[in-house]
């Protein structure tokens, strides 16, 4: 698929590489008001570096996928795609970086309502919960959930 000086030979062979077309939806959602999902993204500012919008820049920066369940991931999900801002990621790294995604700042530590429910192994409905009721942080995570009894 790759000429012998390492870039790609035709388009219609980089059709095959699941990378190219994480490219392109890429370049789809930031240029193209007609797509359902440039609301998200182009809608809000969010563009691509020029060094990216050649295929080979992209995968010369950011390789191939390290396993078939990584994704394209902005690490700053208010930012540009660019080298600095992307990652390979998964889809539980993903599910938490989120613009709707709620921080937990406790003890100089913040991290998402999911990672404390893992960590102190609490639920996450009461969690939500304590987060829209107004609890404060350390309280949030401190006070011991109550268990009903039948």
């Amino acid at each position: 698929m790759r000429n012998k000086n390492g870039t790609f030979a035709k388009k219609h062979d980089l059709s095959k590489i699941r990378e190219y077309n994480i490219w392109g939806n890429m370049l789809y959602r930031c240029n193209t008001p007609s797509c359902k999902l440039y609301k998200n993204y182009g809608g809000r500012g969010i563009k691509v570096c020029d060094d990216w919008l050649i295929f080979d820049n992209f995968i010369k920066d950011m390789g191939f996928r390290p396993t078939v369940n990584h994704s394209l991931d902005r690490i700053d999900v208010n930012g540009d795609y660019n080298v600095s801002n992307c990652r390979w990621a998964t889809n539980k790294q993903q599910s938490r970086n989120r613009t709707n995604s709620v921080l937990i700042h406790i003890d100089g530590l913040s991290m998402q309502i999911d990672d404390y429910c893992e960590k102190y192994n609490l639920s996450k409905h009461a969690i939500k919960n304590r987060v829209r009721r107004g609890w404060s942080n350390d309280r949030i995570i401190k006070t011991p959930i109550k268990v009903k009894k039948c």
